[in-house]
């Protein structure tokens, strides 16, 4: 459910003697709910006039109405008198009590107490008791314990001869307001003449009238009066009617009237005009309405009707003559008068309808004037010689067409068709034909007795259909190779348009050429025609496909070298490896990007340093190959540096006779495979091969002192400068087999 919320209490304060009663009612008139709060005891009625807007609350200033007598605490308010005001009825000192209300928008007014009787205290109620539309008074007497009703008889206002008002002569106006039941109403008026006993007659005064209103109710009478002031009505003069001739100007109104206003309208509609006397020029019959208004706001009307006269020039329509005849020209008619001329001139006539033989195709002139000397005119042209057979231009058309020949026809001319094949006939001057072979068709013009003829042929194309076919430059090619397609149309027109596609998508531009060199093994080239030829059965043709075969080789060469680990000046040939190198390739070699060597499969070099990179580019010569020239892999070549071999033999060289010893080597840069020879030189031989002695080292038993031992190396390192080399030379002593030791002092 919803939650009730109250806004911030708004509070005014009250004076006087125990506020006790607090009424609401529209005091001002301005729609909004005033206050009134009556006091317990005291002279004072205070009042609080609404000045709120929408969403706020708000009250001007308390204003305190002060009386001679107490103003009791129970009141009502209504309407008493009629005059649309909320009026106050209630208790006072001198007993009940009407306070009648005077207030305007945004201004609370009270009149004095208007007492009743003696009676003082009680409760008040408004109703209308009796029914005659007005409120009664209720009263509840405390003090006699009855309830008294006071009648309203109020008729003080009730006598309304309604505002003053300004009134154009002419016009009718009400006087008074609607009759209230139980009164009697008697008008006269000055100047006298006027009299009525309806309470709101209407009047038409012809001058500024004073109308005087009695209002009879029982005892009581009531007067008013009203001023109608007459007003003059401006004079409005739209002019005589008239009739002017066409494209005439003319003025209507008249002049101008100080401080009066101009209002111009026509039917039919289009004119307005704000000014006194206008200009119009009007092309018919045009009504033109004026209305005039004073400074008083009074209006008079008028209207002029402007007829256009227009005579009637009717030259009649054009002729064909044949030489030495004579026609008629014009019209027969009455009434005004008729001028002819010629051209070329020597022709005059005054009637409407004069007769004619020219010699020569000749222009007359009708000039038509009318009693108002208004002017129509119009012209005839009679031709003299033969009439003019147009058969119209030759034509093609397309079997099951059809087409119009001739041309359009002239007044007294006979038109006559036949045709060759028969069967075609016709009497219209530009019949429609539909052959369906090639027709010859003759026309005949006859204008009395003058006869002229023509002929047109209508061709008869038959319906053909459009077709198109391709050649190509070539159906097999190697890869990037370009291929030339041309297109020959049948029933093309005289431009036709070409779609050409590669594998059904659309390429080329609108020729009956197209070249690609990207073409793909197995792309399928068409193309479609469209036709701008006449009577085809249909705009477009496909032609044949052509499939295209697109070859490639992919040529290769590799490189290989007799050696790449190499000693210095060490000769290395390198050999060319082709794959795809045609019938005469080409070879260039490279050295460390550089050209080197000739046009041959191998290169030998014995000058590479380390580190040098050798390859050879590759020209083939074959068929479709891609690319026509290839690199090979370089090939890196290492470089030793040469070095010295060495072998040095140590072992012990004194030994006891017949013992034996070791004897070992210690060699350098001998290789992977170094070889031994061991040699000896003795008393007996020179130096000479010990059998069997091919080892790094030796066990040898000397003869004698003074027997000498090397070992000859034979190195595998294929850098070395010399890979044979000998030892150092071990002399050996040889002691004496004794018990006790020896030492012997070998001299280093």
């Amino acid at each position: 459910m919803g939650t009730m919320q109250l806004a911030p209490v708004v509070s005014y304060y009250v004076a006087g003697n125990s506020p006790e009663r607090i009424y609401t009612a529209d005091l001002d008139g301005d729609t909004k709910t005033d206050i009134s709060v009556t006091h317990s005891g005291g002279q004072t009625l205070s009042t609080f006039r609404n000045i709120g807007t929408a969403g706020s609350i708000a009250f001007a200033n308390r204003v305190d109405f002060t009386f001679s007598t107490n103003v009791g605490a129970e009141q009502a308010v209504g309407d008493l008198n009629g005059d649309g005001k909320v009026d106050i009825a209630g208790a006072t000192g001198n007993g009940p009590a009407i306070l009648n209300n005077l207030g305007t928008p945004g201004t609370i007014s009270l009149a004095a107490p208007v007492w009743l009787n003696s009676f003082y205290d009680g409760y008040y109620s408004l109703a209308d008791y009796d029914g005659d539309g007005k409120l009664d008074i209720g009263v509840l007497e405390l003090a006699f314990t009855q309830i008294t009703i006071f009648r309203n008889k109020f008729i003080g206002s009730l006598a309304n001869a309604g505002p003053d008002a300004n009134l154009c002569l002419g016009d009718s106006i009400q006087l008074g307001v609607s009759a209230v039941a139980g009164n009697t109403y008697s008008w006269t008026s000055s100047p006298a003449g006027f009299t009525s006993s309806i309470a709101n007659p209407f009047v038409r005064p012809l001058v500024t009238t004073t109308y005087y209103l009695t209002v009879v109710n029982g005892p009581t009478t009531a007067k008013d009066t009203v001023v109608i002031t007459v007003n003059p009505v401006p004079a409005a003069n739209a002019g005589a009617d008239r009739t002017i001739c066409a494209s005439a100007n003319t003025t209507i109104g008249t002049a101008a009237s100080g401080g009066n206003t101009y209002s111009w309208s026509s039917s039919p509609a289009g004119f307005t005009s704000a000014t006194a006397n206008p200009t119009v020029n009007p092309v018919v019959n045009t009504s033109y309405y004026l209305t005039v208004t004073n400074g008083f706001g009074c209006t008079a009307k008028d209207t002029v009707l402007v007829t256009v006269s227009t005579p009637v020039a009717n030259a009649g329509p054009d002729k064909q003559l044949c030489p030495g005849d004579a026609t008629g020209i014009g019209v027969a008619a009455t009434g005004d008068t008729y001028a002819w001329t010629s051209n070329p001139a020597g022709f005059v006539s005054t009637i409407s309808n004069p007769t004619v033989s020219p010699a020569v195709t000749t222009t007359y002139f009708l000039a038509v004037t009318n009693a108002l000397t208004c002017v129509a005119r119009d012209k005839v042209t009679v031709t003299v010689g033969l009439p003019v057979a147009n058969a119209g231009a030759d034509k093609t058309i397309c079997n099951g067409s059809s087409t119009a020949i001739g041309s359009s026809g002239t007044a007294n001319n006979v038109y006559s068709w036949t045709s060759a094949p028969a069967g075609f006939t016709s009497s219209s001057p530009n019949p429609t034909v539909n052959p369906l072979v090639t027709t010859s068709y003759f026309l005949q013009v006859t204008n009395g007795s003058c006869i002229a003829r023509d002929t047109v042929i209508v061709n008869v194309t038959p319906i053909s259909a459009p077709a198109v076919s391709i050649t190509a430059s070539n159906t097999t090619v190697c890869a990037g190779v370009v291929v030339t397609f041309t297109a020959t149309p049948v029933n093309g027109g005289s431009t036709p348009a070409y779609q050409w596609q590669v594998n059904g998508v659309n390429a080329g531009t609108n020729s009956n050429v197209f070249s690609s060199g990207s073409l793909t093994n197995g792309s399928v080239v068409k193309v479609i025609l469209t036709s701008n030829a006449s009577c085809l059965s249909a705009t477009t043709a496909t032609s044949n496909s052509i499939s295209i075969t697109v070859n490639a080789v992919t040529p290769a060469v590799s490189v290989s070298a007799s050696a790449t680990n190499i000693c210095p000046g060490q000769n290395v040939t390198f050999t060319a490896n082709p794959v795809n190198g045609g019938s005469n390739p080409v070879y260039q070699w490279k050295k460390n990007g550089i050209n080197v060597g000739t046009n041959s499969a191998t290169y030998n070099s014995n000058t590479l340093q380390n580190g040098d990179q050798v390859n050879v580019v590759l020209s083939s010569n074959a068929p479709c190959a891609i690319p026509a020239t290839v690199s090979g892999n370089p090939v890196t070549i290492l470089v030793n540096t040469n070095v010295v071999a060495g072998i040095t033999a140590s072992g012990n060289t004194t030994v006891v006779q017949g013992a034996s010893t070791l004897i070992s080597t210690a060699i350098t840069n001998g290789g992977n495979s170094p070889a031994y020879q061991w040699q000896d030189s003795t008393a007996v031989h020179s130096w000479q091969n010990i059998n069997g002695a091919t080892a790094s080292s030796v066990n040898y038993t000397p003869a004698a002192s003074g027997n000498k031992l090397k070992c000859i190396l034979t190195g595998s390192n294929p850098c070395v400068v010399n890979n044979t080399v000998p030892s150092n030379v071990l002399t050996f002593i040889v002691a004496p087999f004794f018990t006790t030791p020896l030492f012997i002092q070998t001299p280093l």
